[in-house]
């Protein structure tokens, strides 16, 4: 007991020491929370912004909300979805404070027509925009606007309201965009100067060697090699913000033979059952089938159908065949002579609402009836059609003769083939609204059958057993190796297995080449920056996750493949060095160091020795503009454009390392000159400036806000 109270009294005696310096820092926190208004917030806690833009804070749960205006519990992508509310509050922090900066405004007059009027917003173009019309859908959007006037959108206000905001914000957008681009000038010095490079012309032959002309063991890539090429290519190599890479293993989960044995032995069942069915449209849909609407010719057909050797008859089951990593049964439901050309005339009614829709039907109807008691078709298409898209309201309505498959949408193309009968007429809707048809003649030269198809499938996936024992394998995996190191030397002795590595990931990445882009791929870049709260925040290069991610097939819900990751390095912003590089830029060096190669070696030939040794063509370049931007056969090659003008006629140049390997040249005629219109130049130039303005001017605004990124420790 006496040596227990000693012992007590030593470890109290310690804690004071630690106590103390604890309990100050305890006090400095608490008067620093006082001194910010009793906020909360403490130099102690972590932040709750997603990000700060040009001083602007984004709380997570502003941001966290408008995500939930803007979609809710919609289907989609939801990291894409994350990304463009991002982009919203880069609209809102940048953009728009941009325009506000300048006096720029969207006025409530603007605002109204742009959400009902004459000059509906994109925006509100593509919310209400009908699928079975083509057409914004009028009627849901006065439904709209009657409910905010009277204050009965309920749960649908929140996203009205972001709605009005995009719409607002795009405005703006294109207000502050129209400013910088009327400004665009172009001065007639540079216009003739322009011009001047336009018309000259000049013809020269050529060799070219390709980069892959060099065998790998010609040459000797060093780090320094490495080094000068990040350093020419600084500013797409270069990265603002840090980034991962993460090495994975990747265990496929493919089905085994006696998994499609197995699907194959239910799909013959189903086979046999479709042959004398009641009702071929429930088999069908209760199998998740598909049932053609259209008549197809036997050439397009399935080939396990049209290449037997027996003739297709109506009743007809086919399969099971494969296709596309499915088993497939086919039943021939219909079959008819098809005709290889029609000739066709129809009237046409734009129709937007219902309303419009309902009364469309109705003057078509009054129409027909019209042309069934003797009145001119031709005369009536004149007066009534609203086909503006072609000349034939002017022509009574007459589309000519077409072929099968036409360029007509498929409710068009369907009625004038195989509804409607030569000199027949029909009321058909599609996406541009309603249409009388009538068809004047059918052609019938080949005599092509044609058939109405129903098919049944079944994905061929892996079974539960196949998947289990892969999921046993990949668990093993994470569980018995624990760094990098042992996963190499784990993989080392079995060769099905390999290590591969993703390009460096920013903190908000998504989209991991090969494996996808979907929430695993997420989930794996968010742990490699230890912002998975319950696989663990301090992550380490070298560390495996405790993890297994799953990947499945997005049409079959089936899983297909489990990966086990590991963090292989950290990438620090600014130029990265060359290791975090090397396999990404691997390519690129080799050919930069070939084509200095080739250079080295070409320097004193001439064409024809250049073509001998390297086993390639002579071949000529004509009428080639100083201001070309592509050459038939040459590609976009600038580089080479400009030492041929440099060049005296009948002169060898000296070797050019271009884009897609090494060439020599010789002009071979004197550089033509000619004249263009400065004003026309300076027009096309205008034009020219003004689209990639329009083109970029917002990007390069956000690009150069201030901007620090939090986002990916939330989503």
């Amino acid at each position: 007991q006496v040596a227990e109270m000693g012992m007590i009294q030593n470890i109290r005696k310690n804690l004071s020491w630690i106590l103390i310096p604890l309990i100050g820092l305890a006090l400095l926190a608490f008067i620093l929370m006082d001194s910010m208004g009793g906020s909360g917030v403490s130099m102690f806690a972590p932040s709750t912004d997603v990000g700060v833009i040009n001083g602007q804070e984004i709380p997570v749960d502003e941001f966290s909300t408008t995500l939930n205006n803007a979609f809710g519990n919609s289907q989609g992508d939801r990291n894409a979805q994350i990304s463009r509310v991002w982009d919203y509050f880069l609209d809102q922090n940048v953009v728009v404070e941009q325009a506000k900066d300048m006096g720029l405004e969207v006025c409530d007059a603007e605002m109204d027509d742009l959400m009902y009027g004459m000059n509906l917003s994109p925006i509100v173009q593509q919310v209400f925009r009908s699928p079975n019309t083509g057409q914004v859908d009028r009627q849901i959007l006065e439904s709209y606007r009657t409910a905010e006037e009277n204050n009965e959108l309920g749960a649908q206000k929140n996203w009205w309201k972001h709605v009005k905001s995009l719409v607002y914000n795009e405005k703006l957008k294109e207000k502050l965009t129209n400013i910088a681009v009327k400004g665009m000038y172009v001065p007639t010095w540079q216009a003739d100067m322009i011009g001047a490079q336009q018309q000259e012309q000049r013809d020269f032959v050529y060799v070219k060697v390709p980069f892959i002309n060099v065998d790998d063991a010609d040459v000797k890539i060093t780090d320094a090699d490495y080094m000068t090429y990040i350093k020419e290519n600084a500013a797409n190599l270069s990265s603002d913000e840090e980034r991962r890479k993460i090495a994975y293993i990747s265990f496929d989960v493919v089905p085994s033979s006696s998994d499609t044995a197995a699907i194959r032995s239910k799909m013959v069942a189903a086979a046999a059952e479709f042959k004398n069915v009641a009702n071929d449209t429930i088999f069908v849909q209760t199998r998740n089938g598909i049932m053609e609407t259209a008549y197809v010719k036997e050439d397009l057909l399935p080939a396990a159908i049209k290449n037997t050797e027996e003739v297709i008859e109506k009743g007809a089951v086919y399969g099971p065949f494969t296709q596309s990593n499915t088993f497939v049964v086919g039943k021939v439901l219909d079959k008819m002579l098809m005709a290889d050309s029609v000739s066709a005339r129809h009237i046409l009614i734009k129709v937007n609402t219902q309303e419009e829709l309902i009364a469309a039907s109705q003057q078509l109807e009054d129409i027909k009836s019209r042309i069934e008691n003797g009145e001119s078709f031709a005369a009536l298409a004149n007066e009534f059609s609203q086909d503006d898209s072609n000349v034939a309201s002017q022509k009574g309505g007459d589309l000519g003769t077409v072929g099968f498959p036409s360029n007509f949408v498929k409710p068009f193309e369907d009625a004038i083939f195989f509804s409607i009968e030569e000199g027949g007429m029909e009321i058909v809707g599609t996406q541009f609204g309603l249409h009388l048809i009538q068809v004047t003649d059918k052609q019938y030269l080949n005599n092509e059958m044609g058939y109405k198809m129903a098919y049944i499938n079944e994905a061929i996936v892996p079974s539960e057993e196949t998947r289990t024992a892969v999921e046993d394998q990949a668990i093993a995996y994470t569980e018995d190796y624990n760094t990098l190191e042992e996963l190499k030397e784990a993989i080392a002795s079995n060769p099905s297995l390999k290590l591969e590595s993703t390009p460096a990931m920013a903190s908000s990445d998504y989209i991991i080449p090969v494996l996808g882009a979907d929430q695993t791929s997420r989930d794996m870049v968010r742990w490699a920056y230890g912002y998975d709260q319950l696989a663990g925040t301090d992550v380490y290069v070298g560390d495996v996750s405790p993890v297994l991610y799953t990947y499945t097939d997005p049409q079959t819900y089936a899983v297909t493949r489990y990966v086990v990751a590991s963090l292989e390095s950290i990438v620090p912003e600014g130029l990265p060095k060359v290791e975090d590089v090397k396999n990404d830029i691997s390519l690129n060096v080799a050919n930069m160091v070939k084509g200095n190669y080739l250079a080295e070696k070409m320097n004193s030939m001439d064409l024809s020795k250049a073509s001998s040794n390297y086993g390639v063509a002579v071949d000529t370049a004509s009428n080639v503009s100083l201001g070309a931007g592509f050459v038939a056969n040459l590609g976009a090659e600038p580089k080479v454009i400009a030492t041929a003008f440099a060049t005296d006629k009948n002169k060898v140049s000296k070797p050019i390392i271009g884009k897609g390997g090494v060439y020599i040249l010789m002009p071979i005629s004197d550089i033509r000159e000619g004249s263009a219109m400065a004003a026309d130049v300076r027009r096309a130039q205008i034009t020219q400036l003004q689209g990639q303005l329009r083109t970029s001017l917002i990007s390069d605004l956000k690009s150069g806000a201030d901007v620090e990124y939090q986002l990916g420790r939330f989503y």
